[in-house]
């Protein structure tokens, strides 16, 4: 029998791109709360888009040198789930919300 010899591929590409989906849906929450809040474009929002978007691109650019055969799911989910906690932050801190209007348990 001959043995066959798989070689391991690094897939930063496909982290790539699954982080630029991750930024877009981390960065349209954040929009969607500012358009809500009358807000859309603020220096907060310019900020704290670059800020995640630098972040993400930094921390791929160490993955792609360091660890190029590391699972490229995990640092696009870990920046979609900050970009909403982020962006739902921000919805909850609006002023005007009272912890009464905040509530999910209702009258």
């Amino acid at each position: 029998m001959s043995q066959l010899s798989t070689i391991p591929k690094p897939r930063r590409n496909v982290e790539l791109l699954l982080l630029i989906l991750a930024l877009s849906v981390g960065i349209g929450a954040s929009m969607l709360v500012g358009v809500d809040q009358a807000k859309a474009f603020d220096s907060d929002f310019w900020f704290q888009s670059s800020l995640l978007a630098v972040a993400a691109l930094v921390f791929h650019m160490v993955l792609r040198i360091r660890a190029k055969y590391a699972d490229p799911v995990i640092l696009p989910l870990v920046v979609a789930l900050n970009g909403l906690g982020l962006a739902m932050i921000h919805r909850l801190d609006a002023p005007g919300m009272t912890p009464a209007t905040t509530s999910c348990a209702g009258p």
